[in-house]
């Protein structure tokens, strides 16, 4: 990673959702338990255990979804993300509070 990398920490709820919108390149780790990925026009089921990570390789909405109990990810956004798009990805994160290791309200 470079210094210009965004790194988004999040706690997301069981059966809970966190939201990228066009997010080819960024990369999805697993710090604890398990997530689910699913891309718009990808029929794959991507499922994480903590310890791995994956890729987006298209752009639309993908949903990052806690199995099971609350999941810790790191969302990583190349350096070539936009400011605009990683504020729009914050925006749009409805059910956790980045960076604070609680689920929001």
């Amino acid at each position: 990673m470079t210094a210009s990398t965004t790194i988004l920490p999040a706690l997301i709820k069981a059966g809970h959702s966190h939201r990228i919108v066009d997010g080819r390149g960024v990369e999805v780790h697993c710090r604890k338990g398990r997530i689910w990925i699913t891309q718009t026009g990808d029929e794959r089921d991507i499922e994480l255990a903590a310890g791995e990570t994956f890729t987006l390789d298209r752009d639309g909405l993908a949903l990052v979804v806690a199995i099971g109990q609350p999941a810790a990810t790191e969302i990583v956004y190349p350096a070539e993300t936009t400011i605009e798009a990683a504020l729009h990805a914050l925006k749009r994160a409805r059910h956790i509070l980045p960076g604070s290791g609680r689920a929001a309200a």
